[in-house]
Parts: C-alpha cells; sequence; structure tokens
C-alpha cells in the first residue's frame, strides 16, 4: 500500500486552496514549517502587501515573520508607530529587496537606526520622514542635523512644531526635497498662530514641488525667481499676501483659510488660470466644488439694511480663465 503523501507534498493548487481557508495567523504560522509553505503564502499575497503599513495591532500576527514570507513583494512601506523601527529594519533591509520607497515616524530614540538604514539604501527612490514634536522632547534640531544630508528624502512632515525658525534655519539642508508638510494636526482657536514665510522656504528648497500649510500666518516677502511649486495647499490659515505668482502652479486647495479680502483670492485664482488643472477652494465666501464652475458668494445689505442679499459669481472655465469671463448671476 502506497504510503500517504505529505502536506507539503500536494500539488501547490491544491495547497493554495487549502491555505485561502485558514486565518491569516494560521497561514503565517504554517508557512514557517517549510518553504514550499512560505512559497504558497508568498505567491496569494504577492499584491496584498505591495504598499504596507506596519501595524500590528491590525494584523495580530509576528511582523518579522510577515516581513521574511512576504518582504520580497513589498514596494511601498510606512512605518506608523515609532517603536516598530528599530524592531524590524534589520529584517526590511535583508527581506524586502524590492522595496523602493518607505516613510518612518521619527523620534528621538530611532534616528540613528533609520540614518543607518538610509545610509546602507541608497538606492532607494523616495523617502518620507513625519516628525512630531510630540516625539522629539528634548528637541528636534539634532534629528534634522543628523537625517538633512541624506540625498533620498524627498518628503517631509513637520507638525505641530512651534515658530518659523525651525523653518527658516533647520531644514534648508534637505536641498532634495520635494514635498513638504508644515502645521498643527489638531490646530485650536486658543493657541496663536504662528508666522510661517513662503519666500523663505522657497529660496532654500530649490526642488520643492508640493507645499502644504495647516494653521498658520503665511507670508510671501519676496519675489522668487522662476519657483517650481506645483501643488499648494492651505488648510486654517492667515494669508498676509498680495498675488504671488508660481508659473508651474497645477494645483491649488485652499481650506478654511482667510485672505484679507475676496478680490485678492479670485486675483490668485486668475492669475494661475492657465496653469491650473486642479482647484479646491472652500472658505466662508468661496466654494469650488469640481464641477466646473467657481462661485464667490457675496453678502449684500438691503436697501433698508434689514437683510442679505446672496448673489453668486460663477466662473464657467477654469483653463484659460480671463476676468471678462466673470459674471455675477
Amino acid at each position: 500500500m502506497e504510503e500517504p503523501k505529505k502536506l507539503q507534498d500536494m500539488p501547490f493548487d491544491i495547497l493554495h486552496r487549502i491555505f485561502k481557508m485558514l486565518k491569516f495567523g494560521d497561514q503565517m504560522q504554517l508557512a514557517c514549517l517549510h518553504p514550499r509553505f512560505c512559497d504558497v503564502v508568498a505567491e496569494h499575497y504577492r499584491h496584498k502587501f505591495t504598499s504596507f503599513v506596519f501595524n500590528q495591532c491590525e494584523l495580530y500576527v509576528n511582523l518579522l515573520i510577515l516581513v521574511k514570507l512576504c518582504g520580497s513583494t513589498m514596494i511601498h512601506i510606512t512605518f506608523d508607530n515609532t517603536a516598530d523601527v528599530e524592531y524590524l529594519l534589520p529584517a526590511v533591509e535583508r527581506y524586502c529587496i524590492n522595496l523602493e520607497t518607505i516613510s518612518f515616524t521619527t523620534s528621538e530614540y530611532n534616528c540613528k537606526a533609520i540614518k543607518l538604514f538610509l545610509e546602507r539604501n541608497a538606492t532607494l527612490k523616495s523617502v518620507e520622514l513625519v516628525m512630531n514634536c510630540s516625539n522629539h522632547r528634548s528637541g528636534i534640531h539634532e534629528a534634522i542635523s543628523m537625517l538633512e544630508s541624506i540625498p533620498n528624502i524627498k518628503r517631509l512632515q513637520l507638525h505641530n512644531f512651534p515658530g518659523h525658525s525651525l523653518i527658516k534655519n533647520k531644514i534648508k539642508g534637505f536641498v532634495h526635497l520635494e514635498e513638504l508638510t508644515v502645521g498643527d494636526y489638531f490646530p485650536y482657536d486658543s493657541v496663536p498662530k504662528w508666522r510661517f514665510d513662503i519666500s523663505d522656504l522657497l529660496l532654500r528648497l530649490k526642488n520643492l514641488r508640493r507645499l502644504t500649510v495647516i494653521n498658520r500666518i503665511v507670508f510671501l516677502n519676496r519675489k522668487l525667481q522662476e519657483p517650481l511649486l506645483e501643488e499648494l495647499t492651505l488648510i486654517q490659515c492667515d494669508l498676509n499676501f498680495k498675488k504671488p505668482y508660481f508659473p508651474k502652479l497645477l494645483s491649488f486647495h485652499i481650506e478654511r483659510s482667510m485672505y484679507p479680502t475676496k478680490e485678492r483670492l479670485l486675483g490668485f485664482i486668475l492669475k494661475h488660470a492657465t496653469t491650473l488643472k486642479r482647484l479646491h477652494v472652500m472658505t466662508g465666501y468661496m466654494n469650488y466644488a469640481g464641477d466646473g464652475i467657481f462661485r464667490m458668494r457675496v453678502h449684500l445689505s438691503s436697501e433698508f439694511g434689514y437683510t442679505r442679499v446672496h448673489r453668486t459669481i460663477q466662473c464657467k472655465q477654469l483653463r484659460g480663465l480671463q476676468r471678462s469671463m466673470i459674471t455675477e448671476m
């Protein structure tokens, strides 16, 4: 009588069907028992973990096992938990052989490990750093000095850091930076807004393409020579500039922000009408809903002074928009 086959000797498609009926944690544990089971898991999840955010609470599985089994399929990785960085980076470096981009949430405890990893993996296409003041209680300056010279850091987020001196004096070393986010995750009306000078920033970061500012008083005090900025997002900001010009601006998003006058905001949009492809405006007096019509609400007192009349100004085209195309409805 023929001896029964072992599980690992069964055809690949049969093993694949068996694995599909198991829970994720059981699949990971079984894959550790034999190389053939490992191949089945890698094939089964070859697309699932292409972009992966390390969060052990969601998967209920040992992340080291996951990286070992599926690391070769991971192209984009995000570390949301600062404590996972030192623990998992050696495995990421060994098994994630096709990795292209990586994002770190930094702290005063993991910056050295991040620096060593990035120096040994200089072929990464893009690196993002997310820095929060609460994770750098002893100060952010040492961390920035440690990481600013690494050329493949292309994206940087700075959250809840007071003042403008950090931006003006400390991040100038990130000369390859293409995307920057500055501001407060949870803005409070009781806390004063810090000043933020865009001109200082763009003069220092020549390659900056995308800028997001949250809960700041935004200034633009100098004329810039051909800035490369393509996307500008302003959320809950007070804007203190007249009509700056960004000749390559493709996207403008403004939300819950205050311009000195509605005419200045409209003037800024009209000035960039020939380049803008995406526009999202949501303020107290303007609204663009993405339907090709830009609306500006105007409040006018009636002749008796008791009520207000609401009128809407519509711009029916965004691309090639001219002042003469504005009509009052």
